[in-house]
């Protein structure tokens, strides 16, 4: 039994110490906690987790898992109800979309067996089949695994995980156990699957795609060429890095600009929605261009914020514009993901998004097949997803005015 200001306040505390840890990153993940018998709070979805209030916590019933019509709960409610419906001695439960761990969710496995130095875990962790997020497909697949564990986590398969325990220390032990435990598990694969003894990120890269491609060319992770962000305002638009920036006015490209300059020029000329851009130059993101093929979602975080699928492209503005209307992201050969946002939070989930992504397609190349979600699906959550934010868009117009 726990009061629901002091129920709050755990949730509160359990985010910002999931965010310190790296395992919730920006608006990606909910925690609840269990208020008695028949109650929990809940996390919102959407909210920055940086900033949570009280008031931005929902109260929920168990056996009645709707919430406050003036409040937006989690759209994956359904996912801790089964948590505490099937274990009555759990406390608080911990939705994340952590990175290794969606990595290995993307592999088609069913389980995978983990050292028994991560305690919370029992040795294997199971995986759920894939449901679309808030579905209540997604959590019956979540009940059916929840009783097939003897651990304190679950991989919900192209999506993320479900970690828990009866007070917030497992459950937070548990996330951290699982993370590092699924990247053990790929690190412990390539080196015996490669024969190489120690570990280097680049030379498993260039294995996995060696392994998918038959292709053995050496992947140019130094050779890449470095362009600027840049971002758009009322009079044109600065294109800037670390040391320098070019602003660039309206109808005005002159020949002593960067060449990039005439690609950002025909983005936020025609696309109305792209204010910023950033480029993501991760390693498993040149892996993947080198493999020279359009990439798809193999996780929902993807289709949701990039699209339904990312092509690649050379100089051309006018393909590159074309790529952009359908997807948030577009891969520049020999450069790198060139990743655009509203704002340039927006970009830097949209680099986050397509990064794991790519990390999840090199862990596909390693431990399973990539099964891409199908097109149905894809497509409806990138609809669902620019739909809410057009109606949060309209929200914050009106408040101003």
């Amino acid at each position: 039994m726990m009061e629901i200001s002091e129920a709050k306040k755990q949730g509160i505390e359990t985010v910002k110490v999931l965010i310190a840890k790296g395992i919730i990153s920006r608006k990606w993940g909910n925690v609840s906690c269990r208020v008695d018998d028949n109650n929990f709070v809940i996390t919102p979805i959407g909210a920055d987790c940086q900033s949570l209030k009280s008031e931005d916590i929902s109260l929920i019933n168990i056996e009645k898992p709707n919430c406050s019509k003036d409040i937006l709960s989690s759209l994956e409610i359904g996912l801790h109800t089964e948590v505490y419906k099937t274990y009555p001695s759990v406390n608080v439960v911990i939705h994340t979309h952590q990175e290794f761990a969606s990595v290995i969710g993307s592999c088609g496995l069913s389980s995978i067996k983990v050292d028994d130095k991560y305690k919370t875990l029992a040795e294997k962790v199971v995986c759920a089949s894939y449901g679309l997020p808030g579905t209540e497909e997604l959590s019956r697949k979540t009940a059916i695994t929840l009783k097939k564990t003897n651990g304190n986590a679950i991989i919900l398969k192209n999506h993320g995980a479900l970690c828990f325990g009866s007070g917030e220390e497992i459950a937070i032990k548990s996330a951290i156990e699982l993370e590092e435990a699924c990247k053990e598990h790929l690190k412990e694969e390539y080196l015996k699957q490669s024969g190489e003894e120690v570990f280097n990120e680049a030379a498993m890269y260039s294995y996995a795609l060696s392994r998918e491609s038959k292709n053995k060319a050496k992947i140019p992770f130094g050779s890449v060429r470095r362009i600027y962000d840049a971002n758009r305002d009322r009079r044109g638009f600065t294109l800037y890095d670390e040391k320098s920036k070019h602003v660039i006015r309206n109808q005005i490209t002159k020949s002593t600009h960067p060449e990039e300059a005439m690609i950002y020029r025909a983005i936020f000329k025609n696309i109305a929605g792209v204010n910023n851009i950033i480029v993501n130059y991760s390693k498993s993101v040149i892996a993947l261009i080198h493999l020279n093929k359009p990439i798809r979602p193999l996780l929902d975080d993807f289709a949701k914020l990039v699209g339904t699928k990312v092509n690649i492209e050379g100089d051309n503005p006018f393909e590159i514009v074309g790529d952009l209307k359908n997807a948030s992201v577009v891969f520049l050969r020999g450069i790198g993901a060139l990743c655009c946002g509203r704002t340039k939070e927006d970009a830097n989930a949209v680099s986050m998004a397509v990064e794991k992504n790519c990390k999840a397609y090199i862990g596909t190349f390693l431990l399973g097949k990539a099964q891409p979600l199908s097109s149905y699906e894809a497509f409806k959550m990138r609809r669902i997803y620019l739909k809410n934010n057009l109606n949060r868009l309209k929200k914050v117009i009106n408040f101003k005015k």
